[in-house]
């Protein structure tokens, strides 16, 4: 059977809600001031986030927990984001995969 481009979506998203899709709900933080994230960069490229539990307890302390890969497009657009916001020391929002755990920034977003 052969679907028309305008039935293909809407039956794609009627088979995602009567079998259930995979959700992931990444945890967040927001920085009311970016100048005050402590970051190194490996020579892997990566670059690692160590205080974000200073602005939510939850997160992980101590040491670099969470990173920022920039050998993807992806993690330079992140980068250059957080960059820019650390420079007007302004409010940024971080997403990670997992707060418990070592884990990948999922998302740089400013305060909307």
């Amino acid at each position: 059977m052969r679907f028309g481009k305008k039935l293909a979506l809407p039956i794609a998203a009627m088979y995602l809600l009567l079998t259930g899709a995979p959700v992931q709900a990444d945890d967040a933080v927001t920085v009311p001031d970016s100048s005050l994230i402590s970051w190194q960069m490996d020579a892997s490229g990566k670059v690692w986030l160590r205080n974000l539990d200073q602005f939510n307890s939850t997160f992980l302390g101590c040491c670099y927990n969470y990173y920022i890969d920039l050998t993807t497009v992806d993690g330079k657009a992140k980068w250059a984001t957080m960059l820019t916001y650390i420079a007007s020391g302004k409010p940024l929002i971080f997403f990670v995969i997992n707060k418990s755990q070592v884990s990948q920034i999922t998302l740089v977003m400013n305060q909307v």
